[in-house]
């Protein structure tokens, strides 16, 4: 690596160390209003998930496109978005398969939302929109996260994966007429247009995506595609009248969907706008985020990525044996392809330490944030399920190797063991069968977490399709409450689960990210 690169990729870290510091500190309430940015962020997501177009200003300064900013859309996209649009930006990231929407594969230059002509590449603004406001009923939630250079540094790395934009030419911008007409004028007007157009025959008679070719439709790469049921899908873009427009006059490049800007007037383009939002179906925002029930798969997939980075506590719940159970003191993660790579590890093998305890054996014996730990004790660590198994059965006081990888060189780290806290961990059938792994809050995890209180139980893990993580709750979550009656340890959790009948739905009281919100989780999930 030249030193030009290096000075680059370190500036680039330090620009997002810097964000994340200034997020992190707000987080933590250090700066007065913390959780009035936090609530905002809150507030934001139930307006996109009912179905709204996010405000984003355009004409704030944005960070020039060179070789810092593009190194800090680098990492940015490697450590978040690699996980559905793939290391290599084409489409294959590892939970690309599982998604209804697939991701969009940077590398062929084609983008459906943009507001430049059929066949033409986006503009920046285009991708920036993308990425700040999210694509509704996809995996693609709007990254409320980032601070704004962020997104265009990400913005600027994108286009990197196609050697279409580097030719660097102009697009026009597709105009949108300002209206002149009632919208109750526009409705009968564009529903005329709707069937004078054919839009039927994809799209059905009353808009249902029932058409006649609707079975029938394929994108540019031979993958069968439905056209959108406008009655009871969100429209990907939202639901103003200006990104309607957009999506007729320039079409979806990549799909069957044409630019209707050579067979129909502005004037009839925005009626046929008005007549789809008029059957558009509409969301309330009234209700709290996680109470909605109308949270779309893909949309929860989204929500989860970031908690695919949340660390697992490094050791084993299913140990009853509390006296003989060993702690080494550190949070570990999966070590994903993406985060190998840049880790700079051969395989994606080991645990990744994602955080070190304080007063823990690992922190007196130097093992460090983003250390890999391949082998503990003489025995290979391949992942973070036997990590925690190894770890567990060290007695307290065993003096033993611990072999890292950082920095891409092997070193071994000197560490005696000590003994964990009293997690009063148990395990129920009832509980497993929700979908939930739930652990005791020790005070270490209390500190770790910045946690209030050890009352409740830590939400370990949850399976993505069990009623559990149907119903929206989140690894990381604390369950304080379930049928209005106080958790203050896991056997009260236990007991009050194994009460509840096969059938019955559960509230819960969940603490997430300071706030408090309810979630009712259906027992028995609905097909």
């Amino acid at each position: 690596m030249s030193k030009k690169y290096k000075f680059l990729f370190a500036l680039s870290l330090l620009i997002i160390f810097i964000s994340s510091l200034t997020a992190f500190v707000r987080g933590r309430g250090i700066m007065g209003d913390g959780m009035g940015e936090m609530m905002d962020d809150m507030t934001l997501m139930n307006m996109w998930l009912s179905g709204e177009t996010l405000p984003i200003d355009l004409k704030a300064p944005r960070p020039k496109e060179n070789e810092i900013s593009i190194n800090t859309g680098k990492i940015i996209y490697e450590t978040r978005c690699v996980f559905c649009h793939g290391l290599k930006g084409d489409g294959k990231g590892e939970n690309a398969s599982k998604l209804q929407t697939k991701p969009r594969d940077f590398t062929f230059g084609v983008y459906k939302f943009r507001s430049t002509p059929t066949g033409d590449l986006p503009t920046d603004d285009d991708i920036f929109k993308t990425i700040s406001r999210g694509l509704h009923g996809t995996a693609m939630l709007p990254w409320l996260g980032l601070t704004t250079d962020q997104k265009w540094s990400v913005a600027y790395y994108i286009k990197t994966f196609s050697d279409a934009f580097e030719d660097d030419e102009k697009s026009e911008i597709v105009k949108i007429p300002k209206a002149n007409k009632s919208s109750m004028d526009y409705i009968k007007q564009g529903k005329m247009i709707y069937q004078k157009s054919e839009c039927l025959v994809c799209h059905g008679f009353e808009g249902y995506g029932d058409g006649t070719n609707a079975d029938q439709l394929k994108d540019d790469w031979q993958q069968p595609i439905r056209p959108t049921n406008f009655r009871q899908q969100l429209l990907k873009r939202g639901l103003k009248i200006e990104d309607i427009y957009l999506t007729i006059a320039t079409g979806l490049n990549g799909t069957p969907m044409p630019s209707f800007s050579d067979s129909l007037t502005q004037d009839e383009i925005m009626a046929l706008a008005y007549y789809i939002q008029s059957i558009a179906p509409q969301r309330s925002a009234d209700m709290g985020m996680m109470l909605r029930q109308d949270v779309l798969p893909d949309e929860q997939a989204g929500m989860m990525i970031d908690h695919v980075m949340m660390p697992s506590n490094l050791e084993d719940l299913k140990t009853k044996e509390t006296g003989s159970r060993g702690r080494l003191g550190v949070l570990i993660q999966k070590i994903t392809p993406e985060l190998a790579k840049l880790f700079n590890i051969s395989e994606s093998k080991g645990a990744l330490v994602a955080d070190v305890l304080k007063g823990s054996p690992a922190e007196r014996d130097g093992i460090k944030r983003g250390d890999v730990i391949v082998e503990f004790d003489g025995q290979p660590a391949k992942g973070i399920e036997e990590l925690p198994k190894i770890v567990a059965r060290t007695e307290p006081g065993s003096e033993v190797d611990v072999v890292v990888i950082r920095d891409g060189i092997r070193k071994v780290i000197k560490t005696t063991i000590d003994q964990p806290e009293d997690t009063g961990v148990t395990a129920s059938n009832n509980i497993e069968k929700m979908g939930l792994r739930v652990q005791a809050i020790t005070s270490e995890l209390m500190q770790s977490l910045d946690l209030d209180s050890q009352n409740g139980v830590l939400v370990a893990n949850v399976i993505f399709d069990s009623p559990a993580g149907a119903a929206g709750i989140l690894r990381g979550d604390v369950i304080l409450e379930i049928n209005r009656e106080k958790i203050n340890n896991l056997n009260d959790f236990q007991e009050k689960i194994d009460k509840t009948d096969t059938k019955d739905t559960v509230l819960f009281l969940i603490k997430r990210s300071g706030s408090t919100i309810f979630i009712a989780v259906n027992k028995e999930l609905k097909k």
